[in-house]
């Protein structure tokens, strides 16, 4: 996928309550500041001007979030009710996610549940996973989808889910 620009937008889904679009990487969802160059939100109000709604803080209502640095489906609400109804499948833990993930080295088990939570560590300067301390337990399922090589290095393609306990 090339670099986000508020042009290339591409859409996943949609309906007249729903809008899946698919986000690039290091692409911010919303901002207020004037210098963020491209959001999400941008990319929205370029494409659909006529969806834009001016009662919501950002034009649009986003239904979850999605890390600066990830790409991948988000669902953007087109209405009031719809938004709600969104809102009580995240609540009530009725959402499946799931994430496609490239590994540096071999997995030799095809099947790998991690119990317990993602931080940051503070150790190497900057934010990077580790095992945190969290008051909700986190189960993550990993399958290995395949393994190959990159740059002499090898790879493992996961697909991880997360499952809140």
């Amino acid at each position: 996928m090339e670099p986000g620009s508020v042009e290339n937008l591409s859409i996943v889904y949609r309906s007249r309550d729903f809008l899946v679009v698919n986000k690039h990487w290091d692409v911010r969802i919303d901002s207020k500041a004037w210098r963020e160059t491209l959001t999400l939100q941008k990319q929205l109000r370029y494409r659909f001007p006529e969806l834009a709604d001016p009662d919501t803080c950002y034009g649009f209502r986003f239904c979850h979030q999605l890390d600066f640095s990830t790409s991948g489906a988000l669902c953007v609400a087109l209405n009031k009710a719809a938004a709600g109804s969104a809102y009580r499948c995240f609540k009530e833990r009725r959402v499946t996610k799931a994430y496609l993930a490239l590994l540096r080295g071999h997995i030799q088990e095809s099947r790998v549940t991690i119990s317990h939570a993602i931080g940051r560590n503070s150790t190497e300067g900057r934010a990077t996973p580790c095992a945190s301390r969290a008051r909700r337990v986190v189960r993550t399922q990993s399958q290995a989808s395949q393994s190959s090589w990159f740059w002499n290095t090898g790879c493992t393609q996961v697909i991880l889910s997360p499952k809140c306990c």
